[in-house]
C-alpha cells in the first residue's frame, strides 16, 4: 500500500494506492510447476493425444547482464522425456516435458536442471500426475 499525504501542518491521507507485485529473482519459471490430469485418453484422436501428454515451462532469466545456461535437465519420472529449446540465446529457455507411454497411475516427481546463475545453481520444478477413473 502506497499512501500520499499532504502538506499540511498535520499531514493527513490525501489518497492511498493498492500495489500488489511479485518480487523476482535471477531466474523465473513460467509456470512454476507442470501439471497433468488424465481421464480417457484412450479415446482422443491422435492430434489431441500429443498434444495432452506435453507440457512445457519458460525459464527466463531477469538478469540483463548476466548469460543464463542450463545443463543436466533430467526428470525424476521415467516415462517423461525432457529437452530444452533456447528461445533467446543467454536469457530464455522453453523446457518440454512429454511422456513416452500413457502414465496408468497418478505420481509426483521433478525436473531438475543446473544452471550458471550462483543464486540457483540446482533447479527443481514440481511435476504431477493424476490420472483419473475411468468412464
Amino acid at each position: 500500500m502506497l499512501q500520499v499525504y499532504t502538506k499540511d501542518s498535520e499531514p493527513n491521507v490525501a489518497f492511498t494506492v493498492q500495489v500488489a507485485g511479485q518480487i523476482v529473482g535471477d531466474l523465473a519459471l513460467e509456470p512454476q510447476r507442470l501439471i497433468w490430469g488424465i481421464a480417457n485418453f484412450d479415446r482422443l484422436p491422435a492430434s489431441r493425444l500429443e498434444r495432452a501428454l506435453t507440457r512445457s515451462l519458460r525459464v527466463i532469466s531477469t538478469q540483463q547482464d548476466t548469460t543464463l545456461e542450463l545443463s543436466a535437465v533430467e526428470s525424476s519420472l521415467a516415462d517423461l522425456d525432457v529437452n530444452v529449446v533456447p528461445l533467446e540465446k543467454g536469457k530464455s529457455y522453453m523446457v518440454v516435458a512429454k511422456f513416452s507411454a500413457l502414465p496408468t497411475e497418478s505420481v509426483n516427481g521433478t525436473i531438475s536442471f543446473k544452471t550458471n546463475l550462483a543464486a540457483h545453481p540446482q533447479v527443481e520444478v514440481p511435476v504431477s500426475v493424476n490420472v483419473l477413473p475411468r468412464r
